[in-house]
């Protein structure tokens, strides 16, 4: 415990010196070759819709309004993609709607993933005076992941609401779908639990991107091995984690 406190005042004070630096997770030193990709996620989807298929068909899990930050907006817009999108703060799914109001090939859901089909507690920060507009993405079923970001803003313990949202499990919000060639997560810091959680046996989707910037090394690391052992090859940026795997070839 007084290591991980060492460690992490050492990082702060390298972040406000302007340094960044960046964990590699163990899997990704021991598999070098084998399993590290040079690649984005554009690069991937390109390289998946060269080969004649389907319908391209993706999940993606924290949406929030559509367009802030969104690494799919453009290219759902772009290539009229089928979908499913989850986002569970209500007030962004309004806008989530409004943003994709004339895509009738696009699933939305006003809902967290979860482990089940129940009702759980979900933290979120209010908006007002001298709270940044990035501070609206930071919702999540664990506080503490929220509370991280005290040292930015020092008010935002104060700021934080906590609401009962209606979680569902990825079999039931799956339920009629025959194949995901895309499952992006942005879930901050319950992004490891959705991808053990996830069936890749029987859905397979060919490409696979999470926020990994509020996860742990160790949590990291089990996304990470949990990925390879089902065939991907996988690319680490500064927040997010991509992982590409040919079904079809399989």
């Amino acid at each position: 415990m007084l290591g991980t406190t060492i460690r992490v005042a050492a990082l702060r004070q390298l972040r406000k010196r302007g340094i960044q630096v960046d964990r590699l997770p163990p899997v990704l030193i021991q598999n070098p070759d084998e399993v590290i990709l040079d690649l984005t996620l554009e690069h991937l989807v390109a390289r998946h819709m060269l080969t004649p298929a389907p319908d391209f068909f993706f999940v993606q899990i924290g949406a929030f309004d559509g367009v802030t930050q969104d690494p799919l907006h453009d290219l759902i817009v772009r290539y009229d993609w089928a979908g499913i999108l989850v986002e569970p703060q209500d007030r962004y799914f309004q806008t989530l709607c409004a943003t994709y109001a004339a895509r009738p090939r696009l699933s939305l859901r006003n809902v967290a993933v979860g482990e089940a089909d129940e009702t759980r507690p979900f933290y979120r920060v209010l908006e007002g005076p001298g709270m940044p507009d990035w501070t609206a993405q930071l919702a999540s079923f664990d506080s503490a992941t929220i509370l991280r970001h005290t040292h930015w803003v020092p008010d935002l313990g104060r700021n934080l609401v906590c609401d009962q949202v209606q979680c569902v499990s990825f079999e039931s919000l799956l339920v009629g779908v025959d194949r995901v060639d895309l499952l992006q997560i942005d879930a901050e810091g319950y992004d490891a639990t959705l991808i053990r959680l996830f069936d890749f046996n029987r859905w397979q989707p060919s490409i696979v991107q999470f926020e990994h910037r509020h996860l742990s090394l160790h949590e990291h690391d089990a996304a990470m091995r949990r990925l390879v052992e089902y065939g991907y090859r996988v690319a680490t940026g500064r927040t997010d984690t991509v992982a590409y795997r040919d079904s079809r070839c399989a």
